[in-house]
């Protein structure tokens, strides 16, 4: 990428497009697919804003290869299930790759905050977690209900959760706005 690449400055859920891809090799023996993806948008109040605008990128990896030199089968069924990568290190062009919805956290490493792509998602999946059944929260109730209720303790002992409110997401840090130190990788 180049040195004018702004880079995601928060956590989320996002969506875009496979910009970069190259193979990585750790110290270790472990490989990863690593990859930067173009925001296009942010999801935030059940909804996407857009943010193609921005020219914001993120970075994140699915570590193939274990250092052990055996297959991580999530790692690899993401990249050709989620991603539509066919495996092959030598062809790693961005328009081999599906667009994807994507979750950013943040990630501290040696005092510096930096913010990378923790999941792979298929584009009109917003990553978050689907709701159990009827069915299933009734069994979930009468097979766990007595443990979560000692656990917890009484009904009404705690207080309600704030709401969130209904607001579109801040937009990105004007270009410029990240210092080059706190680009990761």
């Amino acid at each position: 990428m180049s040195e004018e690449t702004r880079w995601i400055d928060r956590a989320g859920r996002f969506r875009g497009s496979v910009s970069d891809a190259r193979i990585v090799k750790a110290d270790s023996g472990a490989v990863a697919l690593e990859l930067d993806v173009l925001i296009e948008e942010m999801y935030d109040a059940d909804a996407w804003h857009n943010w193609r605008e921005y020219g914001i990128t993120a970075r994140g990896a699915l570590w193939i290869i274990k250092k052990d030199g055996s297959l991580n089968e999530m790692a690899n069924e993401t990249a050709r299930d989620v991603l539509g990568w066919d495996g092959d290190p030598t062809d790693l062009s961005s328009s081999r790759f599906n667009p994807v919805s994507i979750v950013v956290e943040a990630d501290e490493y040696k005092g510096k905050v930096r913010h990378k792509v923790q999941w792979f998602n298929k584009y009109d999946e917003t990553g978050l977690s689907r709701g159990a059944s009827t069915a299933d929260i009734g069994g979930i109730q009468a097979s766990h209900g007595s443990k979560l209720r000692a656990f917890y303790g009484a009904k009404g002992s705690s207080k309600p959760a704030a709401g969130k409110p209904n607001m579109p997401p801040a937009p990105p840090v004007p270009a410029g706005g990240i210092p080059e130190d706190d680009i990761p990788f």
